[in-house]
């Protein structure tokens, strides 16, 4: 499998957890700016909404020891454990909400496919970064020679993708994956079509990009992180009909994160290379708003104006 150096140097690896469980006494903060948080999950770590947008999936602990998967309410705060097995932290909910997906840190033991309520099973060995395709239960993943697969949702191979790649993203309602390939400076973002004619196609080429990138609202659209003139980092903004054409929205900033109806971007702000809270971009108006919030990893949701971020001592929504 080719390794890719992560060229975003606002990855950051979270290295302690709060190991805390349970309710909280939280009450929203106002921050200014009509930005109000509040926390949601003490302790918890790598947030993934629910398609309600009501609850979402979280986990406790470390990068090297994960401790089961917990579905949220976003209201009562309560965490029920959904997996109680190892994990990594790439699980997601199908679009109807009854199935989650995920893999497991051991060594080629593939990807998971759990139903809300009842079992869980293997459903591709050696699989890895699965991502949900928005209709008929469908996913996308690596597969264990590095190249990135069509499977099914009982574990046939549909088809072969591109020989190649990492980190597959499936669009939210269109029929392309995003994934990246290439070594060290030399990492491209691609996009390939869910067909037996993938026809892949590099989307802003001459840019090395992050493995933060994110699909816009409408699906054929991506955003992604990338350095410029050294240490900058910029969010960049390409659409697949256009792949050469990048715009610029911010600079200083790092994994972005969308709404799900393409209105606002969120992202982490940097100040060098050190994280310093959020920007929050209007997709519309083109406003910039610094977010002055002690955290980082934001998770735009279903909901407009509302999201999700991780901080030292646990999962937060945030409001505005």
């Amino acid at each position: 499998m080719n390794t890719i150096v992560k060229s975003v140097t606002c990855c950051i690896i979270i290295l302690s957890i709060v190991w805390i469980q349970g309710c909280d006494d939280s009450t929203p903060v106002n921050h200014g700016l009509n930005v109000t948080t509040e926390l949601i999950m003490p302790g918890g770590t790598h947030p993934v909404w629910m398609p309600d947008g009501e609850s979402f999936l979280a986990s406790y602990g470390s990068i090297t020891d994960s401790t089961g998967i917990y579905i949220v309410n976003l209201n009562s705060h309560f965490p029920q454990k959904l997996w109680d097995g190892n994990h990594n932290y790439d699980y997601s909910a199908t679009p109807g909400g009854s199935f989650i997906i995920f893999s497991s840190p051991e060594i080629n033991a593939g990807v998971y496919i759990h139903e809300m309520g009842g079992s869980t099973r293997l459903a591709w060995p050696g699989g890895q970064r699965p991502s949900w395709v928005y209709v008929n239960r469908e996913f996308v993943c690596e597969s264990a020679s590095g190249s990135i697969i069509h499977v099914s949702s009982q574990g046939q191979l549909i088809r072969e993708l591109s020989a190649e790649g990492l980190y597959p993203v499936v669009s939210p309602n269109q029929p392309y994956v995003a994934f990246l390939v290439g070594y060290f400076g030399d990492v491209r973002l691609r996009v390939a079509q869910l067909s037996d004619d993938p026809q892949p196609v590099t989307i802003a080429a001459g840019y090395i990009p992050g493995t933060d990138f994110v699909w816009g609202g409408m699906g054929h659209d991506l955003y992604f992180s990338a350095l410029q003139d050294g240490p900058l980092s910029i969010i960049g903004h390409a659409y697949i009909e256009t792949p050469s054409d990048v715009v610029t929205i911010m600079t200083g900033a790092c994994f972005p994160t969308v709404t799900d109806d393409g209105n606002y971007v969120i992202a982490d702000r940097l100040d060098g290379e050190e994280q310093v809270g959020f920007y929050l971009y209007d997709v519309d108006s083109g406003d910039q708003t610094p977010v002055n919030v002690d955290g980082y990893h934001a998770v735009a949701g279903p909901l407009a104006k509302v999201a999700l971020y991780e901080s030292d001592d646990g999962i937060y929504s945030m409001r505005w």
